[in-house]
């Protein structure tokens, strides 16, 4: 679950950014190509944030696509799929640009 490791990299931000209040919500922003699934996510959170003021905190997820063009055809997409192929000739030979993205975007506090 490789999930644990990109909330080891977020945990510590949120909780410096709460400056001693309640975490309940956290917004990430992460590419296609970071293969989050959700409710892994949301486990790692609660697993690396344990102890901290961030452990009870929501994730919530906006997944960045990923900009494909094709060197066959030339043909430029997005996608939100991370193994997509081309989607005017179904090449797999692609140049692809963003969708790897990873941050904390935004903390919900509590009182």
């Amino acid at each position: 679950m490789h999930e644990i490791g990109l909330c080891e990299g977020l945990v510590p931000g949120a909780v410096e950014g709460a400056a001693g209040r309640p975490v309940r919500s956290v917004r990430i922003r992460a590419g296609v190509l970071q293969r989050i699934v959700p409710e892994s996510m949301q486990l790692a959170w609660q697993m690396v944030a344990d102890g901290t003021v961030a452990q009870d905190a929501l994730v919530e997820l906006d997944v960045v696509p990923v900009t494909l063009t094709c060197r066959g055809c030339g043909a430029t997409t997005q996608s939100e799929d991370p193994y997509a192929r081309c989607s005017a000739c179904s090449g797999v030979d692609l140049d692809t640009s963003g969708g790897d993205e990873l941050m904390l975007v935004s903390l919900e506090l509590g009182g």
